[in-house]
């Protein structure tokens, strides 16, 4: 896979001839970010089919809400 990448993102010689070792950044940071959002969206999608995301975000809102009301209460104390 390094020597994939080195070659398609290899930074160009004025020569035209790609440099060994040297490797553009921004393309491995763009694979990288594609295989996060990959897996997140696997992640999202079993748990849809297994029936888990909706319980996942009524159990988020409900903690949110209790937040929110804390610190209102905290507020009005102070």
């Amino acid at each position: 896979m390094t020597k994939i990448l080195t070659r398609k993102a290899a930074i160009p010689d004025r020569n035209g001839d790609n440099k060994e070792s040297k490797c553009e950044l921004d393309v491995i940071f763009a694979v990288q970010m594609d295989i996060e959002l990959y897996n997140y969206v696997d992640v999202v999608l079993r748990k849809l089919r297994l029936g888990r995301l909706q319980d996942e975000i009524k159990a988020k809102h409900e903690k949110d809400k209790g937040d929110r009301m804390k610190e209102k209460n905290r507020e009005k104390l102070d």
